[in-house]
C-alpha cells in the first residue's frame, strides 16, 4: 500500500503494483489483520469524536485516541 493523491489533492491508499492490482482506500490501513476474522485488513476511520479502527469484513472496532 502506498499513499497518494487524487486529481482534486485528497490523499487515498492504493496498491503499488497498479493495474495488476487496482484496490483502493479512502481509509487508512493499518499494518496489522483483524483480530476477530484474522484475514481482513483494518483501516484507520476518522470521525468527529477522534479515529476508530475498522475491520473492511467484519464487524470489528477499537476506539483509539489522536
Amino acid at each position: 500500500m502506498i499513499e497518494r493523491k487524487s486529481k482534486k489533492n485528497r490523499i487515498f491508499y492504493g496498491c503499488n503494483r497498479y493495474p495488476d492490482c487496482d484496490y483502493v482506500s479512502w481509509d487508512k490501513p493499518v499494518e496489522r489483520p483483524c483480530p476477530k476474522c484474522g484475514e481482513h485488513a483494518l483501516v484507520e476511520k476518522k470521525l468527529k469524536k477522534g479515529v476508530q479502527v475498522q475491520c473492511t469484513n467484519c464487524d470489528y472496532k477499537e476506539e483509539t485516541q489522536k
